[in-house]
């Protein structure tokens, strides 16, 4: 009998060797992030199918939104062993910048994704005040 509490004592501590939460956190915020990213992506390319009817100060913020959301791709950088679905559907392991967060400990990758995720909502908010902005003037013409 003890040989078998053994046993499941052995497999229970080798099953359990659970993933750091942290880095669990980090990739839900990772893959939240990019959906908001693909979002004002999309949002953005609506932007530009508009800009015949913008003002200029429209278009100048246009022009800043698209700069920042593409600098903001260059820095995105995944979790260690995050698979997430893609925006093309398919499920494989990114390679966004995985190299810079060697030796990193999993509270500073939290802390790089968490901030990675706060840039992408500033971004998406003004996508969505300018579509609103540019929609209020087209609706006034």
């Amino acid at each position: 009998m003890k040989k078998y509490w053994f046993i499941l004592l052995l497999a229970y501590a080798c099953g359990s060797s659970k993933e750091d939460p942290n880095l669990a956190q980090a990739m839900d915020i990772h893959n939240e992030a990019t959906k908001i990213g693909h979002s004002a992506s999309m949002s953005v390319s609506q932007l530009k199918s508009l800009e015949a009817k913008m003002k200029q100060p429209q278009l100048d913020s246009l022009n800043a939104i698209t700069t920042d959301l593409s600098e903001w791709y260059e820095t995105l950088v995944e979790v260690p062993g995050n698979e997430h679905e893609d925006h093309d559907g398919h499920d494989h392991d990114h390679d966004h910048q995985e190299n810079y967060l060697e030796g990193l400990s999993s509270e500073d990758i939290l802390a790089i994704q968490a901030e990675l995720k706060k840039q992408i909502q500033w971004i998406d908010a003004r996508v969505n005040n300018l579509m609103n902005d540019v929609r209020a003037n087209d609706n006034e013409q």
